[in-house]
């Protein structure tokens, strides 16, 4: 599915939250953009409230580290309590929720903020629910890859975890049936400071590990845990059979775990000089058309 489906989907399947809405050609008052008329033959004749309008702005913004956002747009008669208790629904639904378009990289929604106002000489109250989207893309790199190491690692250690670019991610992926982990590369550096050898060159790197499950104690449970295993084991196996040693890992708990992540592990391993891999970039050519 795309954006526009993932997002209907997941928000018509919520029983709880259709019940409250009007009803439109047979289904729940859930639209993508605009709404239909008032005088379109779906509507029935019937109530035309509450219903709920959807959008996606896919403009990344790197102050709040999102890839865009999605808002929601509930439109009620004047009913407060109403209002707040679609919101209350149109949260729950989305919150924590892993969904993978079918053209993109899985992502997840964080609320950001909720805005109401009146239409229609009062007779409407609108309330505008912004979500930030949180993209996790694919972080392989090249051989030897720390991102897979520490990600295949952590699938071995907990096998029944989601493991994002090692496990297929369908649809919808809920954290809430079982963990999910995502491994994201910070920064790989030349070590200059150590010995050198003629085949070898060595990196320093920094991989933050997020957690993503609504249970603050299972999140607290399991990062800790996986933050022993490896501080025991010292290194990890990266996939050509050579080691990455720990060389730092730091646990934070409070951190937002969908944006930051909850464990940072720094590591230090070697790449064989003739093992490079060519990025396969070919007859580039620059324009004067700036």
């Amino acid at each position: 599915m795309d954006l526009n489906g993932l997002a209907y989907h997941r928000l018509a399947s919520n029983t709880e939250l259709t019940a409250l809405l009007a009803t439109y050609d047979g289904g729940p008052a859930i639209f993508n953009s605009e709404f239909p008329n008032d005088q379109q033959s779906g509507w029935g004749g019937s109530e035309q409230y509450p219903r709920i309008d959807y959008r996606f702005n896919l403009q990344v913004n790197p102050e709040r580290s999102s890839s865009g956002y999605l808002s929601v747009s509930v439109y009620t008669e004047n009913n407060q309590l109403l209002s707040d208790q679609i919101e209350t629904l149109v949260r729950r639904s989305l919150k924590d929720m892993l969904m993978k378009p079918s053209d993109g990289a899985p992502f997840c929604v964080s609320w950001a903020r909720s805005d109401g106002f009146l239409l229609n000489g009062n007779a409407i109250l609108a309330r505008d629910i912004t979500f930030d989207i949180l993209e996790y893309p694919d972080q392989q790199s090249t051989d030897p890859d720390p991102i897979m190491a520490l990600s295949t690692y952590i699938k071995d250690i907990i096998p029944d975890a989601y493991v994002i670019g090692v496990d297929r991610i369908g649809d919808y992926t809920d954290p809430a049936d079982a963990p999910v982990f995502y491994c994201h590369l910070e920064n790989i550096a030349l070590d200059i400071t150590g010995y050198s050898q003629a085949e070898i060159t060595w990196f320093n790197t920094q991989i933050s590990v997020h957690l993503l499950s609504p249970d603050a104690s299972m999140r607290l449970k399991l990062i800790t845990g996986l933050s022993q295993r490896i501080a025991s084991d010292g290194e990890i196996i990266m996939l050509d059979d050579s080691p990455m040693t720990i060389s730092g890992l730091t646990v934070n708990n409070r951190s937002d775990y969908l944006r930051d992540g909850q464990m940072v592990v720094n590591g230090h391993y070697g790449a064989l000089k003739d093992a490079f891999k060519d990025p396969g970039l070919r007859k580039i050519t620059l324009s004067d058309n700036w």
